[in-house]
């Protein structure tokens, strides 16, 4: 989650530094983190969170876990328009460089991050209020 949070923190620093190159260097970097460190960290954490769970007798001793796979998918599919967006955004930098074009998509950009960091926030809470 850490990078989901911190993201958009460098990319809203450069977009209001008004330094293109800044702009775009934070967005080469957002998606070179996202590439690298969210998508295998995501991963990683549902394949140990699976592995812990047959160790530990399954989802039916631990419901919260296969809620929280649910909410995993539910993020994924949320998150295919994100990765659009955040496409056409870097695109929109590195091409035309249209201020308004910029504004639009950074508001949606920033919606529907919001709306995707829903449910691993959900996920992050039964993590810590699950009976043990």
């Amino acid at each position: 989650m850490g990078n989901m949070i911190v993201g958009p923190i460098w990319f809203l620093y450069a977009y209001y530094s008004k330094d293109k190159n800044l702009l775009k260097f934070a967005g080469k970097l957002l998606e070179l983190t996202d590439v690298y460190l969210t998508i295998p960290g995501i991963a990683l954490t549902v394949l140990n969170g699976l592995y812990l769970a047959s160790v530990f007798g399954g989802t039916k001793n631990q419901p919260w876990l296969f809620y929280s796979i649910i909410l995993l998918f539910v993020m994924w599919a949320l998150s295919i328009p994100l990765i659009y967006l955040q496409e056409k955004l870097y695109q929109s930098i590195d091409k035309e460089f249209d201020i308004k074009i910029i504004d639009t998509l950074l508001i949606r950009w920033g919606i529907l991050g919001t709306i995707v960091m829903i449910p691993p926030s959900i996920v992050f809470y039964l993590m810590i209020v699950k009976a043990i």
